[in-house]
């Protein structure tokens, strides 16, 4: 086994770092390919469970993880669903009676699969019953029932299931599946379930209820966030009594830190950005621990290395050290982590890399004293061994004394928008010096009394300036640091009927049963209306309001809300604000109001509008009616047969399957049957048709359009303007109408109509294609089809009718007039 213990340390910044040794694949072939892994204080002591994939299946390996060292302790082959999964995930969990499992999870593996901790052997009990292909899960007890919530690839919330003792799952609450914003992490924190998304929305914040399901309570844009995008990694903390949540942003390669509040909501407290002074660059690992009094974060992304923060009171990150890869340590590529506390009180770290198939294992101990700055003028004093001042933003004079220019540092990372020594006015004094920069919130002022009282040369102070991540807070932009908003109240119905009001502030109000009357007042209130017909109003902020069994009304108010119908027949205005409405099974009407919203109707026989506002309508199952109103709409139409309208705007429409009827109305339009024989009216504009599959009804409308048949039997007619009809395959039916226009059949045996314009065919296909010619256009005669080609003649190989002003159509596939006797007749 190649186990490396070099005597080495891994000295950056303000904590010594040991590596304590690796093994790699060479030694250890369960190592190859290494995926995941995830270290676990058990009563067996501290052992590290690792995923790989190898050139065949999935492993699972277990290793006791000791002071000195890594040893193995067993292994095994993945088998029936987790054997098949893809990108997979290694979890610790417990089940209620006490039972622990190393649990494997991943796209395409269906279901959830445990091994016993004590010999890694298959355990099938653990989450039977779960039969979705989850990436993420957690898990968490509330009313005397233990809950596992899980998100599969593409799902806009969580699934729930309830676990017996055993580890058995039922089904209690399936997720929503869209395509963007899907969420990708999830975190129990502070009794709330806090889910991160790659998609537009950076994190939810869920109530858990009683019975388990989730209650929308904070949701978090990521355009209203500092500039995290991509999600993927949570972390929690509590510090003095204030519970924390850590995000990491891959695609931003950022680490935001938020405190969370009595009621759940989350508040920007830091937030920083990788640079070439650390090493989380598109992070792919997150962790936190606490080691006594001391809060440690580490991230690690895909530059080669590990950066490790400790986190003060208030939330802010420090750099205390950072990793780098070297030749016998696992730090190339993208890297996983996971932290542990020794047994001897040190912090310890386990990594691995996508690039070698290998695990390091290092200990980690402090070497400075953190000496933390607070708002507002502050002094601070050095002390014996080396000190890390830590500053902050607050436009305020500062002193610190005893500083020990040998080997004391400082942090300034925090100052608004400070990156650079270059940025700063360093003067020696007679007894140290002082410090000055202008920042966007004010000058920031640093007075330093040497330990010696002895002036401090600026160029040694300059390189006492600690490096790490640039930071930024979007307060610093106002120079005013934002309030808190008004703390909610929570607001709970009875089983009769309610009449709920909530205030100001965030609130939470659950009517239970009965025929309740909800108005969340203003703040971003959550509202669930539970049994009964109720009528909801969210108010003005951004609410999430929904029904559960009844005939729910319920308005959205201004502000950009997530309304739900569940079951029943439900009314969902959503009124002024981007808004998401899901009418759920039953036959619903959602009105999206102003703005650009998102309506989905879901089961039943639905009926959607978008109203004004550039909107996004999915009638889903059912026969619906679906209305863009205003502005540039998406229309589907989904399950059978619907009716989409897409009134002023350049829409598109998709029918789905089903016999569907669409019409463009204003605007330049495009039009998709889908599958079912459909009816497609483009109106006014310039649009775009096409039937798909089965025999459709197509017509243009006015305006230049382009009409695509597809498969089946279709009957084309382009009305006014110039067009373009493309029959594809099938017997179809073409007609151009009164403009320029051109026609081609495709394969079968098409019939063409020619009542007047310009029109050219462009593939008749003589013996096989039918010409039919209004007698109007020679003064109404009944003519025999020898008669009808003498009114013909040929120009450059192509059959010419040539009406004058009435009308010209040119036929391309036939050379000779006479060859379409047996083709021709009157329409």
């Amino acid at each position: 086994m190649r186990f490396a213990r070099p005597d080495s340390k891994i000295a950056v910044m303000f904590a010594s770092v040991v590596h304590l040794g690796s093994v790699f694949s060479d030694a250890q072939p369960v190592l190859l390919g290494a995926r995941d892994l995830q270290v676990v204080d058990g009563p067996n002591g501290i052992t590290a469970y690792v995923v790989a994939t190898p050139t065949e299946g999935i492993w699972l390996s277990q290793w006791t993880v000791g002071n000195t060292g890594l040893s193995l302790t067993s292994s095994a082959q993945a088998v029936g669903a987790a054997s098949v999964g893809e990108d997979p995930v290694v979890s610790h969990t417990t089940t209620s009676n006490g039972d622990t499992f190393a649990v494997l999870s991943g796209t395409s593996q269906i279901g959830l699969t445990g091994y016993d901790t004590d010999n890694l052997t298959l355990e099938g009990s653990f989450a039977s019953g779960i039969d979705a292909d989850l990436t993420h899960f957690v898990m968490h007890a509330t009313g005397g029932t233990t809950y596992l919530y899980g998100i599969e690839d593409g799902s806009a919330r969580p699934s729930v299931w309830a676990l017996d003792a055993t580890g058995q799952a039922t089904l209690v609450d399936a997720g929503v599946t869209v395509t963007s914003p899907y969420q990708d992490s999830l975190l129990i924190a502070g009794g709330y379930l806090v889910a991160g998304s790659t998609g537009t929305r950076a994190i939810t914040v869920y109530d858990i209820a009683s019975d388990g399901t989730l209650i929308a309570h904070q949701e978090i844009e990521r355009s209203d966030t500092p500039g995290i995008s991509g999600t993927t990694h949570l972390a929690t903390v509590e510090v003095d009594g204030t519970r924390f949540v850590i995000i990491a942003g891959q695609d931003s390669s950022t680490l935001s830190v938020y405190a969370q509040n009595q009621n759940g909501r989350l508040f920007l407290r830091d937030h920083i950005i990788d640079s070439r002074n650390s090493r989380f660059d598109g992070v792919s690992s997150l962790d936190v621990q606490v080691i006594g009094d001391a809060i440690y974060v580490a991230a690690a992304g895909s530059d080669g290395g590990v950066s490790l923060f400790r986190m003060m009171p208030d939330g802010q990150l420090v750099q205390v050290a950072t990793l780098m890869d070297e030749l016998d340590t696992s730090l190339s590529g993208s890297v996983t982590l996971d932290m542990f506390s020794r047994t001897d009180g040190d912090l310890g770290l386990l990594t691995m890399a996508s690039s070698e198939s290998g695990i390091s294992l290092f200990s980690v101990s402090e070497t400075a004293t953190i000496v933390a700055d607070s708002d507002g003028e502050t002094q601070l004093a050095g002390s014996v061994g080396q000190d890390l001042f830590v500053m902050t933003a607050d436009a305020a004079r500062d002193q610190i004394t005893g500083f020990d220019i040998t080997e004391d540092m400082l942090d300034l990372t925090a100052w608004a928008f400070y990156r650079s020594p270059t940025q700063l006015v360093i003067n020696p004094t007679a007894t140290g010096a002082e410090i000055r920069f202008q920042s966007l919130i004010g000058e920031e002022v640093l007075v330093i009394t040497s330990n010696d009282l002895q002036p401090i040369d600026p160029n040694l102070l300059t390189a006492a300036l600690a490096t790490g991540p640039d930071r930024y807070m979007p307060w610093w932009l106002t120079g005013t640091r934002p309030d808190e908003v008004i703390p909610g109240q929570q607001l709970d119905g009875t089983t009769v009927n309610d009449t709920l009001q909530g205030g100001d502030g965030d609130d939470v109000i659950l009517g239970r049963g009965g025929i309740d009357l909800i108005d969340g007042g203003a703040g971003a209130d959550s509202i669930a209306g539970g049994e009964g017909s109720d009528r909801m109003m969210g108010g003005a902020g951004d609410d999430t309001v929904s029904g559960a069994n009844g005939y729910d009304h319920i308005q959205g108010g201004t502000g950009n809300d997530l309304i739900s119908g569940n079951n029943g027949n439900d009314s969902l205005f959503g009124d002024l604000g981007d808004d998401i409405l899901f009418g759920g099974l039953g036959a619903d009407l959602l009105e999206g109001g102003d703005a650009n919203d998102d309506l989905s109707g879901d089961a039943g026989p639905d009926r959607l509008f978008g109203g004004a506002g550039a909107d996004t309508l999915n009638g889903n199952a059912g026969t619906d009616q679906l209305d863009g109103g205003l502005d540039h709409d998406v229309l589907l139409g989904g399950l059978n047969h619907d009716i989409l309208a897409g009134d002023w705007g350049d829409d598109t429409l998709d029918g789905g399957s089903g016999n569907d009827t669409l019409d463009g109305g204003e605007g330049n339009d495009s039009l998709e049957g889908g599958a079912g024989a459909d009816q497609l009216s483009g109106g006014n504009g310039a649009d775009i048709l096409s039937g798909g599959i089965n025999h459709d009804q197509l017509s243009g409308g006015a305006g230049d359009d382009q009409l695509f048949g597809g498969n089946g039997d279709d009957s084309l007619i382009g009305d006014s303007g110039n067009d373009t009809l493309f029959g594809n395959s099938g017997d179809d039916r073409l007609e151009g109408g009164g403009g320029t226009d051109i026609l081609n059949g495709g394969l079968g045996a098409d019939t063409f109509v020619f009542r007047g314009g310009s029109v050219r065919i462009e593939d008749f296909q003589n013996d096989v294609d039918h010409l039919l010619i209004d007698p109007a256009l020679w003064g109404g005669a009944a003519l025999d089809p020898d008669e009808i080609t003498a009114l013909a003649h040929v120009q450059d190989g192509t059959v010419v009718f040539d009406f004058g002003a009435d009308g010209r159509l040119v036929i391309e596939g036939v050379g000779t007039t006479t060859a379409l006797e047996n083709d021709l007749g009157m329409a």
